[in-house]
């Protein structure tokens, strides 16, 4: 997420939020996952995830987001 002009994130760090009421599906899984993926040591991802009936969770984009900057 880029902030917006004038936002500085060292000063206003974003908070976000899992909306569970807004996403889609049943079954859903998500959780930060500091440093993976295309973050650096200091940064997070969120992981989000869809359980099939009797199978492996597999990666979702299910699930909505709410993102704050103070």
């Amino acid at each position: 997420m880029t902030p917006p002009a004038g936002i500085n994130p060292a000063a206003n760090p974003p908070i976000v939020t899992i909306e569970w009421s807004n996403s889609l599906g049943f079954d859903l899984l998500a959780y930060w996952d500091k440093g993976h993926g295309n973050c650096t040591a200091a940064q997070y991802q969120v992981r989000t995830y869809d359980f099939a009936a009797g199978g492996s969770p597999v990666l979702s984009n299910d699930i909505s987001f709410l993102v704050t900057i103070p």
